[in-house]
């Protein structure tokens, strides 16, 4: 027979047991990061082999650029392979020519607007034409 003293005393017990169900459900989504969140190491730039090291640094919202010779900054969106870089800003240090330059042209392009296609450790970037501007892999301890 239903007893409504031992339904009282249940009732906490129900309502902690649903709680740490919800804070588990909730606490799914931080176990699976964004394939892009980490440390990006530049691999290539318009096909040729990258001379001088550069990288990206994505977090949840922020994106951190050193394109070897220029560093930059800002918020981004990721929608599908969509990148939009929001409120991009690049130091101006003069890179000298050569590939330097090339390299820290490809990565202010980016800021235009880019397709960026992850593939396991590889983050390929292209200005949406789907030809490869800038290869980037995972670097360690991301």
């Amino acid at each position: 027979m239903f007893s409504p003293r031992f339904a009282a005393r249940r009732l906490p017990l129900v309502g902690l047991v649903l709680g740490l169900l919800l804070v588990a459900v909730a606490g799914c989504s931080a176990l699976v990061p964004s394939p892009q969140i980490g440390r990006w190491e530049l691999q290539t730039v318009a096909g040729a082999k990258a001379v001088f090291p550069a990288t990206i640094v994505f977090t949840n919202s922020d994106i951190s650029i050193d394109t070897g010779c220029n560093k930059g900054a800002a918020t981004y969106t990721l929608d599908g392979s969509k990148l939009t870089l929001d409120g991009a800003a690049f130091t101006l240090v003069a890179c000298g020519g050569g590939a330097l330059s090339a390299q820290d042209d490809a990565f202010r392009a980016m800021a235009q607007g880019a397709s960026a296609t992850f593939s396991g450790e590889t983050l390929t970037l292209d200005m949406g034409n789907g030809l490869p501007i800038l290869v980037l892999k995972r670097g360690a301890g991301s």
